[in-house]
């Protein structure tokens, strides 16, 4: 539509939307700052539903997911208080459940712990698997222990 044609329509504001429509907007842009990451997460889809009693199959399939997660947060220099494990079953239904622990860290191990004993704890034995997710959260930058050298 033309400007003209808006005006009707929207009155005063016709100009401004007729532009902001064609692209045309002069204001500043505004920077938030950076960005500051809330999550890491590693989904894994099956090509096939798993069998519920392929217990190993699906412990190993979380481990390497907190590996992935675990070097992640080191390279970013995070660590996790809080861990969600995902479950979607074949039925597509997905439930998610958490635990937080007291210390943050980022120890790879520490994660496979707390995420299978979630995935035991919740999982229904009779249904089928689909999906199964990892999350860490509650994620604080983590700085290398100081040196003597950086108080003089």
């Amino acid at each position: 539509m033309d400007e003209e044609d808006l005006m009707p329509i929207m009155g005063r504001g016709a100009k401004r939307h007729h532009d902001r429509a064609r692209g045309i907007d002069n204001r500043p842009l505004i920077d938030n700052g950076p960005r500051i990451r809330k999550s890491i997460s590693k989904d894994y889809t099956f090509m096939e539903d798993v069998e519920p009693d392929a217990i190993d199959f699906l412990h190993s399939s979380i481990s390497r997911m907190c590996k992935r997660i675990a070097v992640r947060m080191q390279q970013k220099s995070l660590r996790f208080r809080t861990v969600t494990v995902k479950l979607r079953y074949a039925d597509y239904t997905t439930i998610q459940r958490s635990k937080s622990i007291p210390v943050e860290t980022d120890d790879a191990e520490k994660l496979s712990q707390l995420a299978i004993e979630l995935f035991n704890r919740k999982r229904d034995p009779d249904r089928y698997v689909r999906l199964i997710g990892v999350k860490v959260s509650s994620l604080s930058e983590h700085r290398a222990q100081c040196t003597l050298t950086e108080f003089m």
